[in-house]
């Protein structure tokens, strides 16, 4: 028996492109109706190399008179992939938004992963009709600002091998972006950029997918997906690292001072800068953390929003 002859690839070789989908035809598609892509990806810019899964949920059948399996039972295909975005261009995760476009209103995209062919053993998939699942903005000190986004898609298929070049992915990158390049962490007119010490803000669309296709054999790209993948209710939670304490009065001025209102960042350099909005934010709970006496006295503020917009100033 002839050896598998393997193509072991690098992180280096990690190649993540997006583009918006046609939706030619309508949504949902029927089998045999899924629009072309248009094969004219954009580069996502700077990212840790993507995790994309594929899970069949294939399971065995159990019959009376025997402990072992008698069938098998296929089950609903389900793809992902979770992509590590460095922030430097804002227009992927600007796909991750509700108002984005696509069915109910939160952007349709293919999105094509994989390994380059720079060494000549790229391979790559794209996954069809993808929506964001969950954006996570974590900023630190000493840090690039990350993106953390998860997809769900409704199928997959095979791409063509690419291999971008340097030049070609620092200019969809940009600059990109650090904790020094904050300049203001507003809640409600105040700015509190000198105190807060890190954040981690998340945004989730509750996604769910919506049935099962009909089982077109093993080889057909819509064979026993779901239908539609719906979003749901908006939830936005997001914590601070402090410094120092939040004033009081964030908290017990007034019969509803935990209303804290938009809570905004203004991030970029020269001739770039974005500005992040969360709105409607609601403080939830508040801890003055222990340490050694040597140590500082930190604090953490967790809390609540109703969503995300992110812009150019």
């Amino acid at each position: 028996m002839a050896l598998h002859s393997a193509n072991f690839a690098g992180g280096e070789q990690a190649v993540l492109y997006y583009e918006a989908e046609t939706n030619a035809g309508g949504y949902p598609h029927s089998t045999s109706t899924l629009p072309a892509a248009t094969g004219t990806p954009l580069l996502a810019g700077y990212f840790k190399p993507a995790n994309r899964t594929h899970n069949d949920n294939n399971s065995k059948g159990f019959s009376g008179g025997s402990p072992f399996s008698t069938y098998d039972k296929k089950g609903r295909r389900e793809y992902g992939l979770r992509a590590d975005i460095i922030v430097g261009n804002i227009a992927l995760l600007q796909k991750c938004l509700r108002g984005s476009g696509g069915y109910k209103n939160l952007a349709d995209l293919a999105l094509y992963a994989g390994a380059s062919n720079e060494y000549s053993d790229g391979y790559m998939d794209v996954l069809r009709e993808a929506k964001c699942s969950q954006l996570v903005l974590n900023l630190q000190e000493d840090a690039e600002v990350i993106g953390q986004a998860e997809f769900w898609a409704m199928c997959m298929q095979s791409a063509t091998n690419a291999s971008p070049t340097n030049s070609a992915i620092k200019t969809a990158g940009g600059d990109a972006l650090f904790w020094y390049d904050m300049s203001a962490w507003n809640i409600g007119s105040t700015n509190f950029r000198n105190v807060i010490s890190g954040a981690n803000l998340t945004l989730n669309h509750n996604l769910k997918r919506i049935g099962q296709r009909p089982n077109g054999g093993d080889n057909s790209v819509l064979s026993r997906c779901c239908w539609a993948i719906r979003p749901g209710k908006v939830m936005g939670t997001g914590s601070f690292t402090l410094k120092d304490r939040l004033p009081a009065s964030l908290f017990n001025s007034g019969a509803d001072s935990t209303n804290w209102g938009n809570i905004t960042a203004l991030i970029g350099t020269a001739g770039k800068t974005f500005n992040l909005t969360f709105t409607n934010a609601r403080y939830q709970q508040e801890e003055r953390q222990g340490g050694d006496v040597d140590g500082e006295l930190l604090s953490s503020v967790n809390f609540v929003y109703d969503d995300l917009e992110i812009a150019t100033a």
